[in-house]
């Protein structure tokens, strides 16, 4: 489940190139970065040859790169925090909290499209289509993202070299949301099982 998770802006002109492609990456960066913080409801399926093998909906808040939420709220209710460098995973179900450094961010769509700097070097754009195609090299996830016409991302499905897939599908957008101060902070209820991974 950790991993599923651990699958949502910088200087641009730094290293985005001139052309079509940077140009239309630098709208998309520019739409999304206008509308934070935001919240938007989530379809999350995992798919192994051509299987769905899990099916969850809930609601990601997204503040800025150091403040994520994802709440799920069906089948079961589960929390995923990034604070930081930091994340909380509260299965409320099983009465457990797992806390560890995610140091790896490039395995988050949500930071690919808007903070790597080396995205424009393996990306490939259909404007018309508003399709956005990456990989990354470094694990070999291959990422889709599909946005709608204010370019905002409705469809993302990520690969994994093995052939599994995880697809999100975005809809309800809410869009400069007033969030309360602690909307980023765990609430647990009553006794669980700490997990403190290094």
């Amino acid at each position: 489940m950790l991993k599923k998770v651990v699958f949502t802006l910088l200087i641009l002109s730094l290293f985005l190139s001139p052309d079509k492609d940077g140009d239309f990456l630098f709208k998309v960066r520019k739409k999304i970065d206008s509308i934070k913080p935001f919240k938007v409801k989530f379809l999350n399926q995992v798919i192994n040859n051509s299987v769905v093998e899990i099916e969850e909906k809930g609601v990601m808040t997204f503040r800025d790169r150091g403040k994520i939420k994802w709440e799920y709220l069906e089948p079961d209710h589960k929390i995923w925090i990034l604070s930081d460098d930091s994340y909380e995973y509260y299965d409320i179900e099983d009465e457990q909290v797992t806390r560890g450094k995610l140091t790896k961010k490039t395995q988050l769509w949500i930071f690919q499209l808007l903070y790597t700097k080396e995205l424009i070097k393996n990306i490939n754009i259909d404007i018309e289509g508003r399709q956005i195609h990456f990989l990354n090299e470094e694990d070999g996830a291959d990422f889709r993202i599909y946005l709608s016409e204010k370019l905002l991302p409705l469809k993302i499905i990520q690969k994994d070299p093995t052939g599994v897939e995880i697809v999100y599908v975005f809809s309800e957008y809410k869009t400069n949301v007033t969030l309360p101060t602690d909307c980023f902070q765990l609430k647990i209820k009553g006794e669980v099982d700490i997990i403190e991974l290094e």
